[in-house]
């Protein structure tokens, strides 16, 4: 039972590990072009495995995670700054 129990906790660290990874990455590029697919080869998983991960941690895809970053980020600066919108859309090429 112990043996179960051990194995199934580093299972679990592991999976946390790997989305906890995937996020901080994807927060330090949210600015850029960044595809979920390189992310996952710099993870060395498939893009499946860790769009898998992830969602069991944050209940969202990478891709959904990613966009709600975005347009949080989108809704501060029309609101906080004088930006135009067409401004604003190159913030993210």
């Amino acid at each position: 039972i112990l043996t179960k129990l051990s194995s199934t906790q580093n299972t679990q660290f592991e999976e946390n590990s790997l989305a906890q990874r995937a996020c901080f990455k994807i927060n330090s590029l949210l600015y850029s072009n960044i595809k979920i697919k390189e992310i996952a080869e710099e993870l060395f998983v498939s893009e499946n495995h860790l769009i898998e991960e992830f969602k069991k941690v944050y209940k969202v895809t990478p891709l959904q995670y990613l966009n709600a970053k975005r347009i949080e980020i989108i809704k501060n600066l029309l609101v906080n700054t004088d930006m135009s919108i067409s401004d604003i859309s190159l913030t993210f090429l």
